[in-house]
């Protein structure tokens, strides 16, 4: 896996968190590095959005993230059992 550095500032438009790295949760493609409409997970709250041109990050339109996508799901569900306790 590894870590691409994102612009200063990047914030989940669900719950305001602050990201400075995106890494690819994908088996298939560990080392993918994020491109404008590319899927990003929070991980603060779990929830999807998409990357911009500018890469912020938005959220996703109706239908532009299928939240049926095992690996997706399986993202989603690790990051929900995160303890985040201490983070910031």
């Amino acid at each position: 896996m590894r870590s691409t550095e994102l612009p200063p500032n990047v914030t989940c438009p669900w719950c305001g968190y602050i990201h400075d790295a995106a890494t690819s949760a994908m088996r298939s493609k560990p080392d993918a590095v994020p491109e404008p409409g590319d899927v990003s997970i929070c991980l603060m709250c779990a929830q999807p959005s998409v990357y911009t041109e500018t890469m912020r990050v938005r959220k996703p339109w109706p239908g532009e993230v299928d939240i049926t996508d095992p690996e997706l799901r399986l993202a989603m569900s690790i990051i929900r059992g995160l303890d985040r306790r201490g983070v910031k």
